[in-house]
């Protein structure tokens, strides 16, 4: 299971738009072998627009953790954007469960960057301190679910008191 959402908006969901671009032989026709020659992917989220994009990859997780954490995530799935999802994934980063990474793809080349805990960690903080209330409700979310709740423990433990208190 592979989990990709806005790293901007913190929307879930199919972001993937593709562009395919074909080589052109020299008389400017364009060859149609069967096979592309050239084609670049750009994948942007639907929501704003954004191509700053991050995603883990469930299948590096420890079996008894991703069988808990999909199960959950599905349970959550309503068939809509929604800011729940990443704000647990954010969280299970922040507590150091699992490995996130900020992506792109673009013109052949795969880019991740690891998404420290740290900066998981801040992304959380700054959307709360702005009052996002989709957000709360994954943090409130994640805590209702008792063995959720242990996993992310760390990571709402440094959100700061101030922090917690709006959410609690």
């Amino acid at each position: 299971m592979e989990i990709l959402f806005c790293w901007d908006c913190l929307t879930f969901g199919v972001y993937a738009k593709v562009i395919k671009k074909y080589m052109c032989n020299g008389f400017a026709e364009r060859e149609n072998d069967g096979e592309e020659e050239e084609s670049t992917f750009e994948i942007e989220c639907y929501e704003c627009g954004s191509s700053n994009l991050a995603q883990t990859n469930t299948d590096e997780w420890d079996k008894e953790l991703k069988e808990e954490v999909e199960s959950f995530l599905v349970s959550l799935y309503r068939g809509e954007y929604s800011a729940e999802i990443p704000t647990i994934i954010l969280l299970l980063t922040a507590a150091g469960k699992i490995r996130l990474f900020h992506y792109s793809r673009k013109n052949y080349k795969d880019s991740f960057k690891p998404v420290d805990r740290e900066e998981a960690l801040e992304r959380l903080r700054k959307e709360v301190i702005d009052g996002r209330e989709d957000v709360i409700d994954g943090i409130r979310c994640s805590l209702e679910h008792e063995k959720i709740a242990k996993l992310v423990k760390p990571a709402v433990e440094n959100l700061s008191m101030d922090i917690l208190a709006g959410i609690l």
